[in-house]
């Protein structure tokens, strides 16, 4: 299996994956991959609001194929507070989301 950061383990099971929490290498199969994405995200999450970034979340799916209960989770959990998570089932959802998004950003400031 391969996601953004490489390989979860080599094709004869040696040589997990650094870059993975220790409990979540080795990964072989479906459930125990996606426990150890989710792991990765929620550390990514904790991590940046830890140094004051704000976290916006956007959960896009369609009515056939929604988010299940874990990925609404660890969406909500990752947003730095609950209205900054969103669900969107429909494009009009999505544009909703977003222009509630830029209307709580308010005016942006670049620094160096």
């Amino acid at each position: 299996m391969y996601f953004a950061a490489g390989y979860f383990q080599n094709a004869n099971g040696t040589n997990a994956n650094p870059r993975l929490p220790s409990a979540n290498q080795n990964v072989s199969d479906t459930a125990s991959s996606r426990n150890a994405l989710d792991a990765l995200t929620a550390q990514a999450c904790t991590n940046a609001k830890a140094v004051n970034v704000s976290i916006y979340t956007i959960g896009f799916s369609i009515p056939s194929d929604p988010i299940d209960a874990a990925g609404q989770t660890l969406l909500k959990n990752c947003a730095s507070s609950s209205n900054q998570f969103f669900i969107a089932n429909t494009s009009d959802d999505l544009i909703a989301a977003f222009k509630q998004i830029q209307a709580s950003i308010g005016a942006l400031r670049l620094t160096q």
